[in-house]
This record gives C-alpha cells, structure tokens and sequence, in this order.
C-alpha cells in the first residue's frame, strides 16, 4: 500500500470514528505534513481519495471539510423535502429567495399545460440540513390552484398544497441529469463554477392527471442519493 493511501484509510477511521464530526474542517495541509512527515504532494493525493469517496469536500480559500450525509430521496412514495429530513432525523430550514407572480416560459407552460396568459407563482429557494445549503430550488404554482401564497407557506409547498389546499398528488415524473454549476447556481449553492451538481426536474400531478407544480431542483452532489425499487412485470 502506498504512503497516501496509509493516510487517506488513517483519515477515513478517524472521520467513521468521529473524532472529526460532520461539517468540521480538517487539519490544514501544512498540519497533517508535519503530523504523517509526508511531502505535500502526498497530503494531496491522500485528500483526493477522501474527495473521491465522498467523505471531505474542499472549498477554495477555506480548507477541506468532513461532509454531512447525504440526504436520500425516494422514488416510491412521494414526500416533501421537510418530511424527508425529518424522518432520516435531520435538522432542515429553507430560505425564500424570491416569490411572485410570473408569466411561464415556454418550457414551464409545457411542464404545467398552460398557456402564456395563465400566470404562475414562482418561487426560488434555499434548502439547508444543518445550516449547510444542500438544495437550490426554483417552484412553479399555477395561479388557479392557490390565489395567495404566504412566504411562510412557500417555505413547505407540499405540505402547504397537500394539507392546507386539499390537494392530492397522486405521482410525479422525475428528471435527472448532472451537469456543471452555472454562475448563478455557484453563488447560491457556494460553490465552484463548473462544480458538479445534480440537476432534478419533477413534475407533480394530481388524481386527473393534471400538472398541479413544476421543480427544478439543484443538488450538491455529495449530499444526495437517489433510491429507487423497480419491479419486474412478469
């Protein structure tokens, strides 16, 4: 086993052990030079296999942090962000970024079955597990399901459409593509341009089918899992 190799498994032990918790920084570079009486390029390649497992992620001008778990998203069984959180005993907040009155464009009157003259509430977010942004997310309501939208209650649209509003969302229609971090993405998910994130567009519907709201949702991807059961028809 090479030296780096020696340190990234000692690294690994201590972090599975938690004499490093969740969200801490890491000793420096410099640190861990004169702790394993490694060159830097050593340190390194030992932090790599740590970012390649997932278990630190670097950020520019700071230093390396251990990284929070993942929070799991279920394909069967539709629940909200909160709720989710929640169930995996998670402490959750959002932050409303913006919420107003819009006119769709042409691929939001496509998701929603609209036209151009219905207007949609839009609302951009924030979504934190312990005060670190895990989620960048924009809504799109259609007006006629609900004629106000309370920053309070766009915090928790699911739960706000599903038990205050009355409706029923029977399924949705997932997309899910990785891509690089745009500028706006990078600022509000502080991350590197170019950073990779896990793009999640969901359409949510009702019993009858019709398109009740729309997300493009933004995932750090070291934060996020998708699991999915598929069963066989035979």
């Amino acid at each position: 086993m090479k030296r780096y190799e020696e340190i990234a498994e000692e690294l690994i032990k201590e972090i599975n052990e938690g004499v490093y918790q969740q969200q801490e920084l890491l000793p420096s570079e410099n640190k861990l030079i004169e702790r394993f009486k490694v060159s830097r390029m050593t340190v390194r390649q030992a932090l790599d296999v740590l970012v390649g497992k997932n278990m630190v992620t670097k950020k520019p001008g700071k230093g390396t942090f251990v990284t929070g778990q993942k929070i799991k998203s279920f394909s069967r069984g539709l629940i909200g962000f909160s709720e989710s959180a929640k169930m995996q005993n998670k402490e959750s907040d959002t932050i409303i970024l913006s919420n107003e009155l819009v006119a769709p464009n042409d691929e939001v009157q496509e998701l929603l079955n609209i036209s151009a003259s219905e207007l949609v509430y839009r609302v951009e977010r924030l979504r934190l597990i312990s005060g670190e942004v895990y989620i960048y997310e924009i809504d799109f309501i259609p007006l006629e399901y609900t004629n106000e939208l309370p920053e309070e209650k766009a915090k928790s649209l699911f739960k706000y459409l599903e038990n205050e509003m009355s409706y029923t969302i029977a399924f949705a229609n997932y997309k899910i593509e990785a891509i690089g971090a745009d500028k706006t993405i990078a600022k509000h998910m502080q991350v590197n341009r170019q950073a990779p994130i896990l793009f999640v567009q969901v359409t949510h519907y009702l019993n009858d089918s019709r398109p009740l709201y729309a997300s493009y949702s933004y995932y750090r991807h070291e934060y996020y899992s998708f699991n999915s059961t598929i069963q066989r028809n035979v």
